[in-house]
């Protein structure tokens, strides 16, 4: 598989955590409705954004993509 480099400095980490618990929430609620293949799409785009995060977090620090941590 060929990698493929992203710009992603004009991320706003903040937003993006948010709308991926969009996501999240809205893929809980199609599942919970009986709709499974949107919910499996839904998840699929959260590992995505996941994979992403994970990535950004080795070079700009995991505050930066995750936030704080809480207690």
């Amino acid at each position: 598989m060929q990698h493929v480099t992203i710009d992603l400095s004009n991320v706003d980490w903040s937003l993006l955590r948010k709308q991926k618990l969009t996501l999240l929430k809205t893929a809980q609620r199609r599942a919970k409705m009986g709709e499974s293949e949107p919910a499996e799409h839904l998840r699929g785009l959260v590992h995505l954004l996941d994979h992403i995060q994970d990535q950004a977090a080795e070079i700009l620090g995991e505050e930066v993509v995750f936030g704080k941590k809480r207690d």
